[in-house]
């Protein structure tokens, strides 16, 4: 069997919640797109300035930081489904509010509720796709989860990015008005208005599966559990001073169209698709920390051609290479994170990685927004790349590390079982 045939083999093999979950996702994705490619720009059309743009970037990640652990709790207790259930209801909820309320107060209020929303979905479905997967196509399940959300983006952004001109066409408002830019997020919030059909099919889990009370402690040695989540803390911090603004960067800096824009963003999404399904097949060759590891550090110096170069074409380049390499190895540090954790800790686990990476995106995006006025974009793309780079040396360092005391493990248990029970017995493995 070839490769590509293994790969299509591990797909087809995906469990009904798993194939549920994903075409949620699917529908999500699309909608965070739209959503992701025109709110800042959104603001700004009403007049705000990127101060509060920042703010409202920063809101939701704290949030999330702030609920993030107590959703690993409720997952763990309540279920899965019914905790990305209430989730995405809250999502439109959020929606709705940031439609129909421009004042301050109230955006934040709402982006808040969307901060509440994407962190009982998001914090649940790590655990939940390890969950309802064998070990065999667990990390393609990743993969494909991933790979779907960069393809929704493709197609979110592009469509996002004509939404504007067909509402200036079919209401006659003007270009980059508030108008044209709500009709666009009324789009998304139908698409997550969808998102929910899937979850409310998913089967629930069997009679038993559920914990009987919170888990207050963690089995996982404190140690371990920094050296897992610390480099994607630190990564988060760089992601979040520049990331959530780079439509505004290409707006404020190259003056691009709303529909180019949209086209560029859709082309970062194909290109991050399309470069998470190889992932997979790296790891086997490579391994999984080396993937991870040299796919970050090459993409650092498209991050420094996308912030310094001095034409659009060169900048546009350099986010969609930087766009593929860095976070197309996503799926699989989540993985890394769920295999070297006890299965009823998974979510709980999650939400601590949840926490710390949304309490340093937020610090992230609120600093952003107060440079940029003062400074511009110069000093904000050189302090990610010097975060970026420390993040992956962590993860060089520490993971290795945690491999091999994993295997050292398993191999001792795997000699002292059968003595200990007198005869052949299965191992962890089995």
């Amino acid at each position: 069997m070839t490769a590509l045939q293994d790969y299509t083999a591990r797909l087809s093999h995906f469990s009904r919640n798993a194939k549920l979950y994903l075409l949620s996702s699917l529908m999500g994705s699309l909608a965070f797109s739209i959503y992701a490619l025109f709110f800042n720009l959104y603001i700004l059309s009403l007049g705000y300035s990127q101060a509060l743009v920042g703010i409202l970037a920063a809101v939701p990640a704290l949030v999330t930081a702030a609920v993030a652990l107590p959703t690993g709790y409720l997952g763990d207790r309540v279920g899965h489904r019914r905790t990305m259930i209430l989730g995405a209801l809250l999502v439109i909820v959020a929606f709705l509010g940031i439609l129909l309320f421009t004042g301050v107060a109230a955006l934040i209020l709402f982006t808040g509720l969307y901060g509440l929303g994407t962190a009982l979905e998001l914090v649940i479905s790590a655990p939940f796709m390890a969950e309802n997967s064998g070990e065999d196509e667990r990390t393609h399940l990743f993969s494909a989860q991933f790979a779907l959300m960069m393809g929704a983006g493709l197609f979110g952004s592009a469509l996002g990015g004509v939404l504007p001109g067909l509402m200036h066409r079919a209401w006659g408002v003007p270009f980059g008005s508030p108008l044209a830019y709500r009709g666009t997020l009324l789009v998304a919030m139908l698409l997550a208005t969808l998102a929910l059909w899937p979850l409310w099919r998913l089967a629930p889990p069997p009679a038993g599966r559920l914990v009987a009370a919170l888990r207050l402690r963690l089995r996982t040695p404190i140690g371990k559990l920094a050296r897992l989540l610390l480099p994607n803390i630190l990564i988060a911090l760089g992601a979040g001073l520049l990331i959530p603004f780079l439509n505004v960067f290409f707006r404020l800096l190259f003056h691009i169209s709303d529909a180019l824009l949209g086209l560029l963003f859709a082309g970062g999404a194909l290109a991050t698709a399309i470069a998470t399904l190889s992932v997979p097949l790296l790891a086997l060759r490579l391994g999984r920390v080396r993937t991870i590891v040299w796919s970050q550090l090459a993409s650092i110096p498209f991050m420094l051609l996308m912030g310094f170069a001095p034409q659009l074409s060169w900048a546009a380049l350099g986010y969609l290479l930087r766009g593929v390499l860095m976070p197309m190895t996503a799926p699989l540090y989540s993985l890394f994170i769920m295999e070297h954790v006890a299965a009823p800790e998974r979510a709980t686990v999650n939400g601590l990685s949840a926490m710390g990476w949304n309490i340093a995106f937020g610090l992230g995006a609120w600093l952003s927004g107060l440079i940029q006025i003062r400074w511009g974009f110069g000093p904000l793309f050189l302090a990610t790349t010097v975060i970026y780079l420390l993040g992956t040396l962590l993860i060089q360092l520490y993971f290795p590390a945690i491999e091999q005391g994993e295997s050292r493990s398993e191999h001792a248990l795997d000699a002292a079982q059968p003595q200990q029970a007198g005869g052949s017995v299965p191992t962890l493995r089995d």
